[in-house]
């Protein structure tokens, strides 16, 4: 635990203002709930309503130091989420194992690395695999508090929707008598229904339904990680350039979108068993289906319901984290394969101690090599202050979160930003010339923010930035002429209606 509480401290990149766009958002959330307004209260609230109860206690002159205060508190619960995964594991094996695989917990680069953001993923494990501690209890008092977890969980993340499938699972096969599946109902669900009501009875328009979203995106409205990770798939389906203006786009088919978003979650499962967990999570998965137990089949069942259920996620949102809930799950069966193998074997601890040491050196090898350009997001940082400074109106494109930072005004609650600028984002991806177009005239914007990088919702920018041929776009900035040694940005200015 301690070994990894301090790689969390280690790896938290202090010096970024904002370490990911959806951190401004629970701050904003958080600050307005610390101060009473609650107009922004939505459906996953429980991790802001979490911080702002801390932020009660906490007044600092500085928005950064809020921001730090989310990554402690993330960073805590991840760690305190160590101790959880070590008696979870304790249902399938022994003492020893059980710690082995809290510790593989505890060093993994993927969970670390989230954790340093400040984000719902933490607390959506913690809460999650203590629900699944106690369900597995099978008796009443601990199904009773495995569900006002489920609840806790749902008011996290709506991943946690595959809970009462376990839950029920649990009931039907495990729990005897009749009586007591009846006492567990009756005392149970009201529980449950009641930590997950604000579900049903906060508005919709205060929160992104992804479940009720996914058949209702048009022919542009899909994730923007699904395009261009794989250009094989999308050749398949009739487009060979996304970044032209004859994509052949109206040929994708809701089936087409979720084959990719299965797809850019098979390579996504892939990854969470980097760098360590992969030699060991197959031969895990083997050995539970050999020799398998209700409880194993539990953990079969939690992995292929919960990886389900991201499928239609991954159309809208297809990023690493929403499979980060499984690594628990892997680093019990990684530590359940060495139960199997070297339990008979004489030094057996030296054993594990050896593989964990290395797993240690991999895992930082790896948040090395993962690690952000922080000289770089400094430059963005500079850049969005210049801008914030130097231009007024309608705004689009990369890097906006940056400029955004900078437009925070805490004086008023709920918290507001400078109407000199507006920034205005697609929620889904412009794949041409005429999209962007139609676009931008429809919400009459001015500029459009334009990097060097590939921006999976705008693959047309990459033609615009090298080649600056496109007359109805006036470039107004070009970042080589300021003194910025990695950033390379432009900015365009909106001549459509000219």
């Amino acid at each position: 635990m301690v070994t990894g509480f301090v790689l969390r401290i280690i790896f938290t990149p202090w010096e970024i203002s904002f370490p990911s766009p959806d951190s401004l958002i629970f701050f904003e959330e958080s600050y307005n709930f610390s101060n009473g307004n609650f107009e922004q209260l939505n459906r996953r609230s429980l991790w802001p309503a979490i911080i702002s109860f801390v932020y009660i206690f906490l007044k600092f002159d500085n928005i950064s130091e809020y921001v730090n205060t989310i990554q402690i508190i993330s960073i805590f619960i991840s760690s305190i989420t160590i101790p959880i995964v070590y008696i979870f594991s304790k249902h399938f094996i022994k003492n020893k194992y059980a710690l082995f695989a809290s510790a593989l917990f505890a060093i993994n680069p993927h969970i670390i690395s989230n954790s340093t953001f400040g984000l719902t993923e933490s607390l959506f494990i913690f809460l999650s695999i203590t629900s699944l501690y106690f369900l597995l209890k099978f008796n009443f008092k601990e199904i009773i508090l495995g569900l006002g977890f489920i609840g806790l969980a749902f008011d996290t993340r709506l991943n946690a929707i595959f809970l009462p499938f376990i839950f029920s699972i649990i009931l039907i096969f495990k729990v005897r008598p009749i009586k007591e599946i009846l006492k567990i109902l009756i005392v149970g669900l009201p529980i449950l229904i009641v930590i997950v009501f604000p579900y049903y009875v906060i508005p919709n328009s205060n929160f992104s339904n992804q479940f009720a979203s996914f058949t209702e995106y048009d022919e542009f409205q899909i994730s923007p990680h699904l395009y261009n990770f794989d250009k094989t798939i999308m050749k398949q389906i009739g487009i060979s350039d996304l970044s032209s203006s004859n994509n052949n786009l109206e040929k994708i088919t809701t089936g087409d979108v979720y084959w990719l978003a299965f797809l850019k979650a098979i390579v996504h499962l892939g990854k969470t068993l980097l760098p360590f967990l992969i030699f060991m999570v197959p031969f895990g998965l083997y050995q539970i289906s050999k020799k398998s137990n209700f409880k194993k089949k539990i953990l079969w069942l939690t992995m292929i319901l919960y990886f389900v259920i991201s499928i239609p996620q991954y159309t809208i949102s297809a990023e690493l984290r929403n499979l980060l809930f499984l690594i628990p799950i892997f680093c019990v069966i990684s530590a359940i394969f060495l139960e199997s193998k070297i339990e008979k074997i004489r030094m057996n601890n030296l054993i594990l101690i050896s593989i964990l040491t290395v797993c240690i050196i991999s895992s930082v090898l790896y948040l090395n090599e993962e690690k952000q350009d922080i000289e770089l997001i400094l430059e963005k940082e500079s850049f969005g202050k210049f801008v914030a400074a130097n231009y007024e109106g309608k705004m689009m494109g990369d890097l906006t979160q940056f400029v955004k930072y900078n437009l925070i005004q805490t004086e008023q609650i709920p918290i507001n930003y400078s109407d000199k600028i507006q920034i205005i984002n697609p929620f889904f991806t412009i794949t041409s010339y005429d999209n962007l177009e139609k676009f931008m005239n429809g919400n009459d914007i001015s500029y459009v923010i334009i990097d060097n990088s590939l921006d999976n919702r705008y693959p047309i920018f990459q033609n615009i930035f090298y080649e600056e041929n496109f007359p109805k776009l006036k470039k107004v900035y070009d970042s080589k002429n300021d003194e910025f040694s990695k950033l390379k940005v432009k900015i365009f200015k909106n001549n459509f209606n000219d």
